[in-house]
């Protein structure tokens, strides 16, 4: 092989030519692609590119852990699960739900945190179980034009002016004090006024009952005694409690508490036979249901407790709740006895979501969906038959709830059986003022 003078290698003049040779049928080949590309590509029609799915986003502020979890994960589930049976049925009118949620624990903290995170993402309506929580978003969600449902009561701050923004089923806390006011009242043979005390954990919402009892109790003929609070979370013993209440001679004992607490409120007045005095016992909403009579077996039958939706004994008088337990059982595995108030719960606010989103797409454009048409939307709600509460739903801004009704429930067996049915007849002061009505 010949070398120049600097030791590279000298290619042969066959070489060279043959290098070049293949150059040039390369560039040939290269050509005749494009050309044939060109040609193809007006021939043969390209594939549309898939149209893009329409979605509205809805916001969940989950209890999945934490200390009210017993009622949290089965809600939560309930509201998660009826929107995945939206999907599947289609969308609301074609229209995908995107589920955000954020495990909260049911803590301000985290709340806040997964509204800030629900905003960014485009939320337009956003769920809640937990009053505290609400009232502390309550003007966030009034500045951000996001409206609220919640399964839950008013509490004073809740309440927005001169737009609601949270949505719930039940007038206020108080209104739970009237309605077990009446119903005991009416089932009352004795010439004396019946005679009512109140156990509850530190809680707003818990407050706002005994308010309720103070203002309303003499109007309603009953006799208010008096009340014993104690922790919120974590409570290992309410003897003390119970036995100061049992000494003031009541009729009815009514108990609000979640989780833990409550379990221990129970087992402790089974423990100390407060039923055997002939004090009989009611508890808060969700207060026991089929979940927690689990744990607390025995101590729990027998307690009476109010709902403003039906459970699963409820399955042939109530057309929504056949759905709803199908659900549970599909989506979760449940045992259809086993679908608990707080599933049928989450599922029948819920369904309250998508039916003003439904509405505020209905009236505008999916483009420029914003959060204050689907406000606007859940305010035009009228006679929505969700088949989970005694009567269909009216919504309008100055009555900003979903039901006056309720059921009252006793427990039997670990489960809930429908005894009667009340009406809130009554508002407090705070609210009637609220209203206009003072």
């Amino acid at each position: 092989m010949k070398r120049d003078e600097n030791g590279q290698r000298i290619l042969s003049t066959e070489v060279t030519k043959m290098q070049k040779g293949w150059k040039k049928i390369g560039l040939v080949l290269v050509s005749l692609g494009l050309a044939l590309g060109l040609i193809l590509g007006s021939v043969v029609p390209s594939q549309a590119a898939p149209a893009e799915e329409r979605v509205v986003k809805m916001g969940v502020h989950g209890v999945f852990t934490g200390p009210i979890a017993d009622i949290g994960v089965p809600m939560s589930r309930g509201v998660i699960d009826y929107l995945r049976y939206v999907n599947e049925q289609g969308g609301i009118d074609g229209v995908k739900v995107d589920i955000k949620w954020e495990d909260t624990r049911a803590e301000v903290p985290r709340a806040i945190t997964a509204h800030k995170r629900f905003k960014v993402a485009g939320v337009v309506i956003e769920w809640s179980l937990w009053s505290s929580q609400l009232e502390t978003l309550a003007p966030a969600m009034q500045r951000d034009e996001t409206p609220f449902v919640a399964y839950n009561t008013y509490t004073p701050a809740m309440w927005t002016d001169p737009l609601r923004w949270i949505f719930v089923p039940f007038p206020s806390w108080d209104c739970v004090a009237q309605v077990l006011c009446d119903w005991v009242k009416k089932n009352w043979t004795e010439e004396r006024p019946p005679r009512i005390g109140y156990i509850f954990h530190d809680h707003p919402s818990a407050w706002g009952t005994k308010d309720g009892f103070v203002e309303y109790a003499p109007e309603g003929g009953a006799e208010f005694i008096g009340y014993e609070v104690v922790p919120m979370m974590g409570t290992i013993d309410t003897s003390t409690e119970w036995l100061r209440m049992a000494r003031k001679r009541p009729d009815w004992i009514y108990v609000f508490a979640y989780g833990t607490t409550m379990v221990t409120l129970v087992k402790d007045a089974d423990r100390l036979e407060i039923r055997e005095k002939g004090i009989k016992l009611f508890a808060g909403p969700s207060c026991v249901d089929e979940a927690s009579a689990k744990v607390m077996g025995k101590s729990a039958e027998g307690w009476y407790t109010l709902l403003p939706t039906g459970v699963n004994s409820q399955i042939d008088e109530l057309l929504g709740i056949k759905t709803a337990v199908e659900a549970g059982v599909k989506y979760r595995g449940y045992k259809p006895e086993g679908v608990s108030l707080a599933y049928i719960g989450g599922w029948n606010t819920a369904q309250v979501m998508v039916e003003g989103v439904r509405i505020a797409l209905e009236k505008g454009e999916y483009e420029n969906l914003t959060g204050h048409d689907v406000r606007d939307a859940l305010c035009s709600i009228r006679n929505f038959d969700t088949g989970l509460l005694p009567s269909p739903s009216t919504i309008t801004n100055e009555r900003p709830w979903f039901a006056d009704e309720g059921f009252i429930f006793i427990l039997k067996k670990g489960r809930l059986w429908v005894v009667d049915q009340m009406k809130a007849t009554w508002y407090p002061s705070w609210l009637r003022e609220k209203l206009g009505l003072e």
